[in-house]
């Protein structure tokens, strides 16, 4: 049973303002996650006498790229819109998208995804799905840190150890496209994985191709280690005076709940909660296919609170201009 409504808009955009507190209720409380009578997974629940908030649901899914249907509870208060059991992971993870989008956070990671990422370790051509992953990632298909699981960090380290395979270029792959979560990354790194890199670019360059690729990833890797401040370069060691790599790169100090970062050639005090609700506000317009060079603080989503942060978050990115902004956006959040 599906209720009607008059008349629906044509599409729901990222910023309609029904939209946080309805995904937020929703996320939390079904979105595709519980499961009731059997195999019935509930989308969205929604009061029988809320038209508008049914004419959103409806809405929304109208666009959703999974079958549904709805119905009214025994009690007929609610109407529930809900899918399959085979069509639960797709749901569940559209829902969380849409939430994830609507609040300015790191977009969640398709299953399909995930399993790739769990295959890199373990894979005879880890080469390959570091490539495939690094162009879902240019597509904004994968978000800057997805790899951040530490056994699994650990066991590509691991493998690193091993001569004659190709873990080197891949891992380098995913450094250079800021896959990898660089504060995890440098809790897991030991001295003895440092040494596999050095030793391997203090040989003669190879003429054997595989050896070639090895050397060529070492170099990737050496590369993004040291521009995030994991290796010292000085003594090309581990860098024991940073714990986060990311706040070494920014060149910002979190004292208690405040950052001290530069803003017009000055070092100001900002309120964390600023920053990252400047943050997650600048994402939320990415997300709605804003070009982040066009975004100034005379827009109207920029309050007095976010003025100076987002000011830091332009200033700083055009020195970085290789950055791309959901990366940078990333970067500094995980600074912080």
């Amino acid at each position: 049973m599906t209720i009607p409504i008059a008349t629906l808009p044509p599409r729901v955009e990222l910023d309609d303002a029904r939209l946080p507190r309805f995904l937020e209720r929703q996320a939390r409380e079904c979105g595709g996650n519980v499961q009731i009578d059997g195999a019935v997974w509930p989308v969205f629940v929604v009061e029988a006498a809320d038209a508008p908030s049914n004419a959103l649901a409806q809405t929304l899914l109208a666009g959703a790229p999974f079958a549904h249907n709805s119905g009214a509870s025994e009690d007929e208060r609610w109407i529930v819109y809900y899918v399959e059991e085979r069509d639960q992971p797709v749901a569940a993870h559209w829902v969380d998208d849409w939430h994830k989008r609507v609040a300015g956070e790191v977009r969640p990671i398709a299953a399909g995804h995930r399993t790739l990422i769990r295959q890199l370790a373990g894979s005879s051509l880890p080469h390959r799905i570091a490539m495939q992953l690094a162009e879902l990632h240019a597509r904004g298909e994968l978000p800057a840190g997805c790899i951040a699981d530490r056994a699994q960090i650990r066991m590509v380290l691991d493998r690193a150890h091993i001569s004659g395979n190709l873990i080197l270029p891949a891992l380098g792959t995913l450094l250079a496209h800021h896959l990898i979560d660089l504060v995890v990354l440098f809790e897991e790194l030991q001295p003895e994985d440092l040494d596999v890199v050095n030793d391997i670019l203090r040989q003669d360059l190879p003429k054997e191709l595989v050896a070639l690729n090895r050397r060529e990833g070492a170099e990737e890797i050496h590369r993004a280690l040291t521009r995030f401040h994991l290796v010292s370069s000085i003594d090309q060691e581990k860098n024991t005076a940073i714990t986060n790599p990311y706040a070494a790169f920014v060149d910002l100090a979190v004292r208690d709940d405040r950052v001290i970062v530069p803003v017009d050639g000055a070092m100001v005090r900002l309120l964390r909660e600023h920053c990252l609700a400047a943050i997650r506000a600048t994402r939320r317009r990415l997300y709605a296919g804003a070009d982040f060079q066009q975004l100034t603080t005379l827009d109207a989503w920029v309050s007095d609170a976010l003025a100076l942060p987002f000011r830091f978050l332009k200033q700083r990115l055009a020195a970085r201009g290789e950055l791309g902004a959901l990366d940078w956006l990333y970067i500094v959040e995980r600074a912080l």
